[in-house]
């Protein structure tokens, strides 16, 4: 029998990547919620997986086009999930009156102005961070931490903050399933990787970072009460840069 430990292990895997992983490893609705446990450490692994392409890249061309590669060899990576989530938060909160307004926008599957132009300013100020992070010779820890630290980013919002919606969505059952001792492994888990990337440093950052994400929540939650599958995305994506951003900021 696989144990719950390896099967919520995969369905984080599952959930956060386009990793052909077949099978399905739900065996009941609160083990999506428990999966989160693991989100640092599949972070870990789409950061490794990015270093890669961008490592076989640089063999072949420039350091600025390899980057490249391996920022759209994220994306694919991920699904563009979190990208997606970023950009129907920047239309909902952009256009939206009221709470209602909000969630309406952010469920419709049409894209806006400011979903294009806020992914569009995030991809560049994502890029341009990572290419001085290049140049310090740091690109790979800022690529394993930072990945880790937006997954670990969504687990801390989904142990402490509610579901907004009335009616269910895709992130109700990881929000109404994580418990509050899920959080705290997970945190351990970014504990020990931060540790092990940059050392006290990477855990400065981390900190930093997830401070950052969960003022934005308390924002979040005053204008719609709470968490859901589009706000998820959109943190990491916000963690993501806000740990680049230190990270340049202390070299």
């Amino acid at each position: 029998m696989i144990s719950k430990v390896f099967r919520r292990f995969m369905i984080a895997v599952q959930f956060l990547t386009t990793v052909p992983i077949p099978g399905n490893y739900v065996r009941e609705e609160s083990d999506l919620g428990r999966s989160m446990i693991f989100y640092p450490m599949v972070g870990l692994l789409i950061g490794f997986l990015t270093w890669g392409l961008y490592s076989l890249g640089s063999y072949v061309v420039m350091p600025v086009t390899a980057l490249s590669i391996a920022l759209v060899g994220n994306i694919v990576l991920t699904g563009g999930l979190h990208l997606d989530g970023f950009g129907d938060m920047c239309d909902g909160f952009y256009a939206g009156k009221d709470k209602e307004d909000i969630l309406r926008i952010m469920k419709d599957s049409h894209i806006g102005t400011m979903a294009v132009l806020g992914l569009f300013s995030l991809l560049i100020l994502k890029f341009s961070l990572l290419f001085a992070l290049l140049q310090e010779d740091v690109l790979a820890p800022a690529l394993l931490l930072t990945a880790s630290v937006g997954r670990w980013s969504m687990s801390v919002a989904a142990g402490l903050f509610p579901y907004a919606r009335a009616e269910g969505g895709t992130a109700k059952s990881f929000v109404e399933n994580v418990r509050k001792r899920d959080v705290v492994f997970s945190s351990l888990f970014m504990l020990i990787i931060s540790l092990a990337v940059l050392g006290p440093v990477g855990v400065l950052i981390s900190m930093v970072s997830v401070a950052t994400a969960l003022l934005f929540m308390l924002w979040v939650k005053k204008k719609i009460g709470g968490i859901t599958g589009d706000v998820l995305g959109g943190l990491n994506e916000i963690s993501e840069v806000c740990s680049l951003a230190a990270l340049s900021a202390f070299l």
